[in-house]
């Protein structure tokens, strides 16, 4: 028994259920416009994502939950609008509203993402004039001055060409498409990427330089005005640089038009970023088909990875090594970069607390495990309410001679308040905090009541919430309410 997606008609997709022999069982379900790219099972449910895109749930009995939407530049904003790029690529005026003159600009120099309106005062967008390329906008097979790139034999009629640039010095030019493909197992259909580049011979004729398949397709194609940088908008919100001559990837931006939230790291991983910008992008640890996998955002490294230094060199260098060697010159710094894996922090749970989040007397029994995915030994757990250490009795200080077992169960005895609170558990490794486990506790028992309390005065608060604000990046919508 499985699930397919089928294109009802352009406005909606379907899940259609299907039992061993193919024939159909039960209803279908609506999934309005939302273009499924994947669909796998997962344990009894089944796991999808859209070109939303989004990430969702499909249990047996047909319900489905969105697990999680985006935060990105909408591709529809590309079909008409494209991203204008500096003389030297570092700086960027993006679209983020495909009716309004509505930009953000982001500088890598100084490391800003900026509101602005349309001025196209040094900023240059895509050359797609100065050679007689024709055929090629939804097209299978462009033209070069009237004559086929491709025999018509070897024309994919799925690849179709949707972006365009050329370079300045009419030497080359570079091709983004997108492709439709079939999942072998699953029969989804499905959308992907390439980025084809072609150089001008003596003869005028155009030849194919190198070829880059992508999982997300290119919406906007620019290039520095040397010529030897290149600036690539994709459906999965990321702005990329390439290196022109050989299509190395240099740079890798994320950014959030509403949160003002962004993100621009290399390829090894070094990164600068906005407050908060650095818990957007992180490490993903796969841990099996069975066990959750784990995710250490990029914050958790900062003290190693966070080099604005390094980042700000590398569309100058055009060289990642060299770059780094530059900005480590600089500083005296002589380390060399170690792997991630070895210095992943520790990963504590909470399996229960009380009854159910539930408790009536001064003490919390709390029941968690954690585990240590560098291998380093669990030094010590905190317990903390509202923010702040308390009391505890259970495992806080590791025996280190004794083997650890990370599927044990562990209890703690938490002194608690006569009121609701929220509980935390921090666990330290090597000098290396995990995330905090957070749950909520709330209080059954009765409060014995002092004379004390009794006397304390009442306090009054005057609040006031303010939604509109001059600033149209600041829409606060329910703070007036």
């Amino acid at each position: 028994m499985g699930y397919s997606s089928i294109e009802k008609d352009k406005l909606h997709q379907i899940f259609r259920q299907f039992d061993l022999d193919g024939n159909i069982i039960g209803s279908d379900i609506d999934l309005l416009s939302d273009q499924v790219t994947s669909i796998n099972s997962c344990n009894e449910k089944y796991i999808f994502s859209t070109n939303k895109p989004s990430i969702g749930t499909l249990n047996k009995d047909g319900k489905i939950q969105i697990l999680q939407t985006s935060n990105i530049i909408s591709r529809e904003i590309f079909n008409s609008k494209d991203i204008l790029v500096s003389d030297d690529a570092t700086s960027l005026l993006i679209p983020t509203d495909r009716t309004r003159a509505k930009y953000k600009v982001f500088d890598i120099l100084s490391g800003t993402f900026i509101n602005t309106t349309f001025n196209p005062v040094g900023f240059n967008g895509p050359n797609v004039r100065s050679l007689k390329i024709g055929n090629w906008r939804n097209e299978s097979n462009p033209t070069l001055d009237k004559e086929f790139l491709f025999d018509q034999k070897n024309i994919n009629l799925k690849n179709i060409f949707r972006k365009l640039t050329i370079r300045n010095d009419k030497k080359g030019f570079l091709f983004g498409s997108e492709i439709e493909k079939q999942n072998n197992s699953s029969g989804v259909m499905f959308n992907t990427g390439e980025l084809k580049k072609y150089e001008i011979d003596n003869d005028g004729k155009a030849k194919s330089s190198w070829t880059i398949a992508s999982i997300s397709i290119p919406l906007s194609i620019n290039l520095s005005k040397d010529n030897s940088i290149i600036t690539l908008a994709f459906s999965d919100g990321t702005i990329q640089w390439l290196r022109w001559k050989d299509g190395m990837r240099l740079l890798t931006l994320f950014a959030e038009p509403n949160s003002n939230k962004w993100v621009v790291w290399t390829q090894s991983g070094y990164y600068m970023a906005s407050a908060g910008g650095d818990d957007l992008i992180g490490w993903h640890l796969n841990r099996g088909w069975e066990q959750e996998a784990d995710f250490f955002p990029a914050s958790r490294f900062s003290q190693k990875f966070n080099r604005p230094d390094i980042v700000q060199l590398i569309l100058q260098t055009k060289d990642e090594d060299e770059a780094i060697k530059i900005a480590n010159a600089k500083i005296g710094n002589k380390s060399q970069l170690t792997a991630v894996s070895a210095s992943l922090p520790p990963v504590i749970s909470i399996l229960s607390a009380g009854d159910n989040g539930n408790f009536s007397g001064n003490v919390v029994e709390v029941q968690y495990s954690v585990r240590s995915p560098s291998g380093t030994p669990i030094d010590r757990v905190d317990a903390l309410i509202d923010g702040r250490p308390v009391d505890m009795r259970g495992l806080t200080i590791v025996d280190k001679s004794v083997p650890f077992d990370a599927n044990a169960i562990r209890t703690l005895s938490v002194s608690a308040p006569q009121r609701d609170f929220n509980l935390s558990l921090i666990a330290y490794s090597n000098g290396m905090a995990s995330e905090a486990a957070k749950t909520r506790m709330t209080f059954k028992g009765a409060v014995a009541r002092t004379e004390a309390d009794l006397l304390k005065p009442k306090l009054y608060v005057l609040a006031i919430g303010i939604s509109d604000y001059k600033d149209e990046s600041l829409k606060l919508k329910l703070a007036s309410k």
